[in-house]
């Protein structure tokens, strides 16, 4: 189970710092986890935004596509 992903999609991508705390105290004590600080938490939903924010992003034009020019000028 990936409480992270768990927390990020039902709960807030922004979570505050007494829920990072904790979120890290419910991941140390599962086994095999390891420490688990409130700066790895952090880090992760950093991570977890931008990665969300670029899959959300449409594909970009290529580095040599030109930009369009108006054929016609703006009236006002």
């Amino acid at each position: 189970m990936d409480y992270g992903e768990d927390f990020h999609q039902s709960v807030t991508a922004y979570p505050s710092k007494q829920q990072k705390k904790e979120l890290a105290s419910m991941i140390a004590k599962l086994p095999g986890a390891g420490a688990c600080t409130v700066a790895k938490i952090s880090t992760y939903f950093n991570e977890r935004r931008k990665t969300v924010a670029r899959a959300s992003k449409p594909a970009s034009e290529p580095a040599n596509a030109k930009p369009e020019v108006p054929t016609q000028a703006l009236r006002i």
